[in-house]
């Protein structure tokens, strides 16, 4: 007699449709939960580089004043609209930034002696020689936070710095140096040559003349999408309100906000970052901090000075300081 069973058909072992569409469902659901987690460790080893790629600037600026018993200059020389260096036709027009200067303190010696110190990086004196050709298109990984989206080189240099600086690639950064509070658009005084902060064009600042102390004193920031004419931040050009900015505007002010110049385009000089929610900026002591969005005004103004008398005198014409002097 046959067994019954015998007859029964074995039971399939794969999936179902039904348990198919299941376990894919799953899968969907734990990969969106766990997609926030791996975008936030990604932001945070990228701020991190960044933090680091500060660090190796403000160690470079301090064995630089070592070196020199000085910090370099924003920029090394005049524009065409000043008598500060008119008989010394080696800085007239230079616009080369500190940045460059600061070459051999940040391990790029090689880079440095490439440059031709000779001519500069000019906007009005005629195109570059081969050799600052060749300098300009470097970017050095130190010069890039990793969460800046820019483009590696500036889209329209002649719109910005002159026709001079069109026909080869101008490659940007993401950080930009303090020059202090004083911006666009300022006519009382001349913010290229005389700020409140410690570089600028031509005027070389010492340690003892950073009176609010070098841990109070913002050196550096983030600066954004440098490959913008309005935001430009092309590191071997030294520039007022591009590669030199400062304070009059609010972190992460767009660039056609007030307060900004038009000359030729909209741009106000402020810092930016593409950390959510503020920006990191390194001081003199070589420390870093994240600043809010939401930072007061007054205090962020007050980090980006050296001395906060000198702002005190010139926004208080007749007055004087409640104390001490400006010696």
């Amino acid at each position: 007699m046959k067994n019954r069973n015998q007859n029964r058909k074995c039971p399939s072992g794969g999936f179902t449709l039904v348990e198919f569409l299941v376990v894919i469902a799953i899968i969907g659901i734990l990969i969106a939960l766990l997609l926030p987690a791996i975008q936030a460790a990604r932001e945070a080893a990228r701020r991190s580089q960044c933090i680091n790629n500060l660090k190796q600037f403000g160690t470079g600026i301090l064995n630089y004043e070592i070196a020199n018993r000085y910090f370099p200059p924003g920029r090394v020389g005049c524009d065409s609209d000043h008598q500060i260096c008119p008989n010394n036709p080696a800085q007239r027009h230079a616009g080369t930034s500190a940045f460059v200067l600061l070459l051999p303190y940040l391990e790029l010696n090689s880079l440095y002696k490439s440059v031709d110190f000779t001519q500069g990086i000019n906007v009005k004196d005629g195109p570059l020689n081969v050799k600052n050709q060749a300098v300009v298109r470097q970017r050095p990984a130190l010069f890039v936070c990793p969460s800046d989206t820019a483009l590696p080189f500036q889209s329209d240099a002649g719109t910005v710095y002159g026709g001079n600086l069109t026909g080869y690639p101008l490659a940007v950064t993401s950080y930009a140096l303090m020059s202090g509070t004083y911006g666009p658009p300022s006519i009382d005084y001349n913010v290229k040559y005389d700020n409140n902060g410690v570089f600028f064009y031509v005027v070389k600042i010492r340690i003892k003349e950073v009176i609010d102390g070098l841990s109070q004193t913002i050196f550096m920031g983030e600066a954004h999408n440098g490959h913008l004419p309005e935001v430009s931040t092309v590191w071997a050009h030294g520039s007022r309100h591009h590669l030199l900015r400062s304070t009059v505007n609010p972190l992460n002010t767009p660039p056609d906000q007030p307060i900004f110049c038009t000359t030729p385009i909209p741009h106000n000089g402020a810092f930016g970052s593409r950390h959510r929610g503020g920006g990191h900026f390194l001081f003199g002591d070589n420390h870093v901090v994240f600043l809010n969005d939401n930072i007061d005004v007054e205090t962020y103004q007050a980090l980006s000075t050296r001395d906060w008398r000198i702002r005190y005198v010139r926004e208080n014409k007749y007055r004087e300081p409640p104390i001490g002097d400006l010696d």
